[in-house]
């Protein structure tokens, strides 16, 4: 079994995936609100960064699962 994830460095005590969904539910809201476009735009921006970091995390985890030696097999 893994070690406990609040042990593990790197790696977020929060749901990605939660509050991307809430960001777009909040800038889908603030969309039709007159005067609040830009903040529409910015949350836009930051839901593409969640998308960024969520590939180089997946990136890293390849990665580091392509490059541990595996123990020889004892036939």
């Amino acid at each position: 079994m893994g070690e406990p994830l609040r042990n593990t460095p790197h790696v977020p005590l929060v749901d990605l995936e939660t509050i991307r969904e809430t960001l777009v539910y909040i800038r889908d809201d603030i969309q039709r609100v007159p005067g609040l476009e830009r903040a529409a735009e910015g949350l836009t921006t930051v839901l593409a960064e969640i998308a960024a970091a969520g590939h180089r995390r997946l990136a890293l985890s390849a990665a580091r699962i392509a490059t541990r030696r595996t123990p020889p097999c004892k036939h």
